[in-house]
This record gives C-alpha cells, structure tokens and sequence, in this order.
C-alpha cells in the first residue's frame, strides 16, 4: 500500500521521501542534492508521510 502511495507522488516528493527515509539524508543533504531549501525538503517529506498515512 506505501509502494502504491508513493507512486502517486509528485517525483520529487518521491525522491526527498526516498532519500529521508531509506539513504537516510538529512533535510541538509537534500537540499544540497536537489538544489532546494532544507525547510523545502522538511515540507516535502512531510507532504509525502502524511500522504502515505492518508493511504493507509
């Protein structure tokens, strides 16, 4: 069910989620590899939990 949750996300929230959650970068990390803001990529990996969440 998260596989199909995450599937429906925006790539990028895809990605961020990815990166938080199995690599284990930190917000810092990935901004400097996506080229946002740290506080971009706490929202985004709050979008895509609460997303997940919903799905379940």
């Amino acid at each position: 069910m998260v596989a199909e949750a995450l599937a429906k996300l925006p790539d990028r929230t895809k990605r961020v989620f990815e990166l938080y959650r199995i690599h284990g970068y930190t917000h810092r990390m990935i901004a400097d590899e996506l080229g946002i803001s740290p506080s971009l990529a706490n929202i985004l990996i709050h979008e895509a939990i609460n997303h997940c969440r919903n799905a379940l």
